[in-house]
């Protein structure tokens, strides 16, 4: 008898000790009971939504903040819904203080839910906001969101080359472009740096955070009648061709192709030398564009001003980006759609130049880049 009264008693043990770690590993927040009761806030915080602003993947951008003075670990919920009642959700676990979460969005209007979890107690905090996005004024490019789900949460901006190509973004753009004769076009990226964005490890930094991504958005146009290829230029020098799957950039190729911190140490180096270094830019835009014929065309993306030998070809399309200063930076983050200034369409980019025949662009936001990728498709077609 006491043999099956402490058998039971283990096996009740041990059923309850199942069962509890059962429990514990199925805790989950309520949001689903919370998304339909009204704002609770169990735990003192507070929440904000930035204005929505084009970012430089050529998306329309909002980051939505809570924040806690709760010092326990604490998870966030963030969820967008649109008037479809499509919904979008990611969780930020192990928050202390302050979380900041980016989404990239579609014009429109949508529900934004944010929520504050306390695993241990089960107190939590729950607000509902309504969100409205305006579309782009005048939109040089209205068809490039065509392929986009409504809502994507993305990490935020950070001082990591993946924080600035974004790998795990599953939305891709469309930009598609018919010539009007077969055409091959070479893409390249000329990661050489001068003046203020070679001048330190820091500058240099925020000019590959500007370079990387719109780099990345020009990779997606389609030649609908021809082929695109797309390369990497380094200051040492080098061209590494990237492959693309399915006409996105494989990110791992373009990685180790641009080498972040070689590519640094090598544009410092280059500034703080007496004699000027041999950027060999031009040799490998002739060898791209060949033998001078109507069958190829060729797009450079640089932080650096054309090289006085820059080849004299009418299919050449040089575009220099220019990170502004930190402080004009912070200035330009203007709401996107309510611009205070000129619409989206009159901007201070330089109208394409006459250097030798080719084509010069300069700009420093991504709504003159925006611009000016609308301008090289449609010179593209008439090709």
């Amino acid at each position: 008898m006491a043999f099956r009264k402490n058998t039971g008693a283990a096996v009740l043990f041990a059923v309850w000790w199942l069962l509890a770690i059962a429990a514990a590993g199925q805790q989950e927040p309520a949001f689903e009971t919370w998304r339909t009761g009204p704002t609770h806030a169990a735990i003192p915080w507070s929440t904000h939504i930035s204005p929505v602003r084009l970012s430089a993947h050529q998306r329309l951008e909002i980051v939505l903040r809570i924040d806690s003075r709760d010092k326990e670990n604490l998870e966030a919920v963030f969820e967008l819904e649109n008037e479809r009642g499509n919904r979008t959700q990611v969780r930020a676990p192990e928050l202390r203080g302050v979380v900041e979460q980016r989404a990239f969005v579609l014009p429109g209007k949508y529900t934004v839910s944010m929520a504050l979890w306390n695993p241990k107690s089960d107190a939590y905090s729950f607000t509902k906001r309504t969100l409205h996005v305006p579309p782009l004024k005048r939109d040089p490019l209205p068809e490039i969101w065509t392929d986009l789900p409504p809502a994507e949460f993305a990490p935020l901006s950070g001082d990591s080359p993946e924080s600035w190509f974004l790998p795990q973004l599953h939305g891709r753009l469309r930009v598609r472009v018919r010539s009007r004769h077969m055409l091959h076009v070479d893409l390249a990226l000329d990661t050489h740096l001068t003046g203020r964005a070679a001048t330190s490890v820091v500058e240099s930094r925020r000019s590959l955070a500007s370079l990387i991504p719109s780099f990345k958005a020009l990779a997606r146009i389609r030649m609908e009648n021809g082929s695109i290829e797309t390369s990497v230029l380094d200051p040492t020098p080098h061209r590494s061709v990237i492959e693309s799957d399915a006409g996105t950039l494989v990110w791992d190729q373009l990685r180790a192709a641009i080498g972040i911190d070689r590519a640094i140490t090598v544009n410092i180096a280059n500034l703080h030398s007496e004699s000027t270094p041999d950027r060999h830019l031009s040799g490998e835009i002739e060898r791209m564009l060949g033998t001078g014929d109507d069958g190829r065309a060729v797009i450079v993306l640089s932080g650096s001003p054309p090289a006085p030998d820059l080849p004299m070809h009418s299919r050449l399309f040089y575009i220099q980006y220019v990170t502004p200063p930190l402080k004009q930076e912070r200035v330009q983050h203007r709401p996107a759609g309510n611009l205070k200034g000129p619409p989206i369409g009159v901007f201070r980019f330089e109208a394409p130049g006459a250097i030798a025949g080719a084509r010069i662009y300069r700009v420093q936001s991504p709504a003159e880049f925006r611009e000016v990728i609308a301008a090289i498709t449609r010179a593209l077609a008439t090709m």
